[in-house]
């Protein structure tokens, strides 16, 4: 009786049971020669086929996507809206979770200029009080606003690069 478990292998690429004599893979066409799987023995078999990618958890990719607009957010147009791309890339294929991951991309990156303006906002009302000008507190309310349609500016790209991000995939969709 012959011995069959010597005369079969495991393809090195796509894991397609083979004979041990094969030098090409009839399914993948991967090169066998430096084979690395034990024949005949399917406990060492691997598969090694592209399945989608995992998504990344909302949090870790706004957090990747903020650390890249941290660099880049100072330019017009392309700051805002390439870390919406890598926060909705890493995301993954729902649109909806990606903008919202380009959006919190960032939220969180402007998180030190907010608060810097918060502060300098809150000094220049203290000193507008205590001086009492009116037309101080018009200037602070237009100053107010313009910051206002700035973050939306800023998060509405992001959102809309968390959108772009979401077509150019490759992970499956978050659960």
């Amino acid at each position: 009786m012959e011995n069959t478990a010597s005369e079969t292998a495991y393809c090195s690429a796509c894991g397609t049971e083979i004979r041990s004599d094969t030098a090409i893979c009839p399914t993948c066409g991967a090169n066998q020669n430096g084979r690395s799987t034990q024949h005949g023995d399917s406990s060492h078999h691997q598969d090694h086929r592209q399945e989608p990618a995992e998504p990344t958890g909302r949090y870790v990719a706004a957090a990747v996507g903020a650390l890249i607009s941290f660099f880049i957010g100072w330019f017009p147009f392309v700051g805002p809206i390439v870390p919406g791309i890598v926060a909705g890339y890493l995301r993954g294929s729902d649109t909806k979770e990606s903008a919202l991951a380009g959006t919190l991309a960032n939220v969180i990156a402007s998180i030190p200029i907010v608060g810097l303006l918060m502060l300098f906002f809150g000094l220049g009302a203290i000193g507008m009080v205590t001086e009492g000008n009116g037309e101080a507190g018009l200037g602070l309310g237009i100053l107010l606003a313009m910051t206002l349609v700035s973050l939306l500016y800023y998060y509405g790209f992001g959102a809309l690069g968390g959108v772009i991000g979401a077509a150019m995939t490759d992970r499956r969709d978050p659960e």
